[in-house]
């Protein structure tokens, strides 16, 4: 036995290379990297003794990684950064960190191909960072620029997700790259503070409406149990022809703000089923249940949920007409019928305030023929024609006139009180 003989290479034909890399590319864009294995056999064996390079196939997850990373990759890079070239280009900008507590900073670039005339955006690059500072990315940043050839000069503009370290006035990514390009123009993510604003207003609804609304799903989200017994509640009550589907109850992300609007939305759809579910079982399942009940029996927590509904669905669709890629008539439309009910005041907040500080000394027998109803519907609509004893006030929420119904308030309060059916708030009436 000769143990000097060598293995001989056996020679890949450029058809194999190929098929390699394009099979990579698939896995890449379509599959787990482990699976290519097994496809790149079955290949193989369906092409064995036809005297197809295909039968020769042996991909696997290393070499496909490894094609992936050293060929198909710095082949991409390299086409993209020539088809910038010296044209002007803007980075969107984020930082993050993975479940093994490895913080990355990630870059799309967004420039006009001028083969393609149009404007494009298209992923550049990921690189490790050591910390989340401003000097750190900023170091990263410029030396990941400056190793694929982009101009520091030529960046137009930087887009961020908001955050101190990215965008600040003084130490921040923009501030130090905008030393090197005075020019340097700042776009701040708008769904990201149309997010912020959201989430700093809702601090004025009580925490009330937010700790029923997370409970509820939080009640359920782990007993397959009780989410059986609240279904047997929930079919018992919807029987019939129109009878509602049943429908789990949505978590509220805790970095998602946004997301409570889906989260109240089913809660409301779901409330008489949710309160007699409770009613029947708070003596028998403990001190939570009994506590969400107590917050289910409380008008005010559903007025504020009722309130908070059409506000958060008219942000949720805001913000998804903002994420849209394209643009259009119809969108523009849309964007500004959201916005001129929250930006176009025509009667100023503090006269809202004072009318309604009014409200508990009025008498309101004086007000109604007979008695004071306890129907929401029945009541509401004599206090918004409510009007101070000079007359001179603007009528209190006049909604009911079609008139005053893109004029004095915003359509989201209107469906709040006209779609309640709780009883009126309790008012000081004089005799």
């Amino acid at each position: 036995m000769n143990i000097d003989k060598k293995p001989v290479d056996t020679p890949i034909s450029d058809q194999a290379k190929v098929a390699d890399i394009k099979l990579s590319i698939f896995a890449a864009k379509h599959m787990s990297i482990l699976a290519v294995g097994h496809l790149s056999e079955l290949i193989a064996s369906e092409t064995k003794g036809t005297g197809s390079y295909l039968e020769n196939l042996r991909l696997h997850r290393t070499k496909c990684a490894a094609i992936i990373k050293y060929v198909v990759s710095p082949s991409l890079l390299s086409s993209l950064v020539t088809a910038i070239g010296d044209n002007k280009y803007s980075l969107i900008v984020d930082e993050s960190t993975d479940v093994s507590c490895t913080k990355w900073m990630c870059l799309c670039v967004r420039y006009f191909n001028t083969k393609k005339g149009e404007i494009m955006t298209d992923f550049l690059g990921l690189f490790l960072v050591g910390e989340a500072t401003a000097e750190c990315l900023y170091d990263s940043t410029i030396e990941f620029l400056t190793k694929i050839n982009l101009k520091i000069q030529n960046m137009l503009a930087i887009g961020t997700d908001g955050a101190n370290n990215l965008c600040g006035q003084y130490k921040s990514l923009y501030a130090l790259l905008k030393k090197q390009n005075p020019k340097l123009i700042l776009m701040k993510c708008t769904c990201h503070s149309l997010a912020l604003c959201c989430s700093k207003s809702s601090k004025m609804i009580p925490e009330d409406s937010e700790f029923l609304v997370r409970e509820l799903y939080n009640y359920f989200s782990h007993s397959p149990l009780r989410t059986l017994k609240y279904r047997e509640t929930f079919d018992l009550l919807n029987i019939g022809v129109d009878a509602n589907s049943f429908r789990k109850l949505i978590q509220i992300a805790n970095t998602r703000w946004l997301s409570y609007g889906s989260a109240v939305k089913r809660v409301l759809e779901q409330w008489t089923e949710l309160k007699c579910h409770f009613k029947i079982i708070a003596q028998n399942e403990g001190d939570m249940a009994r506590m969400i009940l107590s917050r289910m029996e409380d008008d005010q927590v559903r007025l504020y949920l009722l309130f908070l509904n059409p506000i958060l669905h008219d942000m949720n669709r805001l913000n998804i007409k903002l994420q849209q890629e394209t643009s259009g008539r119809k969108k523009f439309s849309d964007v500004y019928c959201v916005l001129k009910d929250f930006l176009k005041a025509d009667v100023s907040l503090s006269s809202y305030e004072n009318q309604w500080n009014k409200l508990p000394f009025v008498n309101w027998k004086d007000h109604f023929s007979t008695e004071i109803p306890r129907n929401i519907v029945l009541f509401w609509p004599k206090v918004y024609s409510f009007q101070d004893a000079s007359g001179q006030t603007v009528p209190v929420l006049q909604l009911l006139s079609d008139e005053h119904d893109e004029v004095l308030i915003p359509h989201w309060l209107k469906e709040c009180f006209t779609n309640s059916k709780m009883p009126p708030p309790k008012v000081a009436v004089s005799d």
